[in-house]
């Protein structure tokens, strides 16, 4: 991918350079190391102890005549000299790698999102005014911690950087700093998925159609692309606007995997609960399936207000799965024939059995003149429940939301 500003390189360079003496003011020969994010000049004599060291993540570079540079630390300047112009360049650009910083090209503001270990600020270009969405990845100073962080997030940068459509966010520059990653993606003003879930109250077949047609579009792509996401919930789901038709882009890797084959099965319990698949609660495996299985559930969600399946526990709500799937009494009738199979395919327990994203989107809901302008009736209840839930508790979705299912929403609703 073809970042904006950030050089992904890794700096290795050691070579002479010359600085000014302090007393004589004549040029002195050094032997400079870049390293990464540290820059050490050593005494021609002595190649052990440094006379200046800093990290250059705390310094600027600027150039200084056709010959020469400065680095400017926190606590000093060092200016430094090539023998030939050319050299000069070259170690300029070096140094320029090293000490470059999300802060130099973007003004981080607003923040959008905070997770346990990733906040999202709005970050905007310095040249152009342009907005994107800057996710701020904290790095552990664990060593332990710090080697799964890096595996994690490692993986979702790659991931990103090679996604390219139109219903997966994009990805724009990297910046990676010993205490922080830096990941610059594409600014989406609508916001979450599951805001606009809760401030309509309900979608018509039409409205859930279209939103879930572009989520199962970026769900087919990420599956033939390898990856699969293991987090698709409504605030995983962003919207380029608010106006409908809503144009929608899955997004966080955090947690996403790449898979060799469908064959090939994942172990890790992951996700959030009530978007899990029964084989990941299980952990018997799974593999690209259980996107279809949360893709299930936001539709459920869309069309009834409520989750197919809830438990207060793994248990109660594998025991909810177990019973089979189940639609409102009060909302049954309301549904078409089309929809209630849509959903039957895609929370189908046997991930075998259960729809792939290339078969959910050849059902012919999506294309059934029916759902047009069908609404889904959603009791006052519900609806006063799905609005109330806040961004702290629909970033915890999960089973103490007061989000329930058909069978434990008298349950639910009496203890919330």
């Amino acid at each position: 991918m073809q970042l904006r500003y950030a050089k992904l390189e890794v700096v290795d360079e050691s070579g002479w350079l010359y600085k000014r003496g302090k007393r004589f003011k004549s040029k002195v020969k050094r032997y400079v190391v870049v390293k990464g994010d540290k820059l050490q000049l050593f005494d021609p004599n002595d190649r052990k102890v440094p006379k200046f060291e800093a990290s250059l993540i705390e310094c600027s570079v600027e150039a200084v005549g056709s010959d020469g540079l400065t680095v400017h630390a926190p606590d000093r300047s060092v200016t430094l000299y090539a023998s030939q112009p050319e050299h000069a360049k070259d170690w300029l650009r070096v140094l320029e790698v090293a000490t470059q910083k999300c802060e130099d090209y973007y003004d981080l503001g607003k923040e959008l999102g905070k997770g346990s270990f990733a906040r999202v600020v709005v970050g905007t270009d310095k040249k152009t005014g342009e907005k994107f969405a800057v996710k701020i990845l904290e790095k552990s100073s664990d060593p332990k911690k710090f080697a799964r962080q890096k595996e994690i997030y490692m993986r979702e940068m790659k991931i990103m950087a090679k996604s390219d459509h139109p219903n997966v966010v994009r990805l724009f520059d990297i910046f990676d700093t010993p205490q922080r990653l830096f990941l610059v993606m594409e600014y989406m003003e609508g916001g979450e998925l599951f805001d606009i879930i809760a401030e309509e109250k309900q979608f018509s077949e039409e409205k859930a159609a279209q939103v879930m047609r572009e989520v199962l579009n970026g769900v087919q792509y990420l599956h033939e692309a390898g990856v699969v996401h293991r987090d698709i919930k409504p605030e995983n789901i962003l919207c380029v606007n608010k106006s409908w038709p809503l144009k929608v882009k899955l997004v966080d890797f955090g947690l996403a995997n790449m898979v060799e084959s469908e064959e090939t099965l994942l172990k890790s319990l992951v996700g959030t609960c009530v978007y899990r698949a029964p084989e990941m609660v299980r952990k018997q495996g799974h593999g690209p399936k259980v996107d279809l299985w949360a893709c299930g559930v936001i539709l459920y969600v869309m069309m009834f207000g409520m989750f197919p399946f809830f438990g207060l526990n793994d248990q109660e709500y594998l025991a909810e799965i177990d019973q089979g799937l189940i639609f409102p009494n009060d909302m049954r009738d309301d549904v078409s024939k089309h929809a209630k199979d849509l959903m039957h395919a895609l929370l189908d327990v046997d991930p075998d059995r259960r729809f792939s994203a290339v078969d959910a989107l050849r059902h012919p809901w999506f294309n059934a003149d029916s759902v047009r302008g069908v609404q889904a009736h959603v009791p006052k209840a519900k609806r006063e429940n799905l609005s109330k839930q806040s961004r702290q508790n629909s970033a915890k979705l999960g089973y103490y939301s007061p989000l329930s299912s058909p069978r434990t929403s008298s349950r639910i609703n009496s203890t919330t």
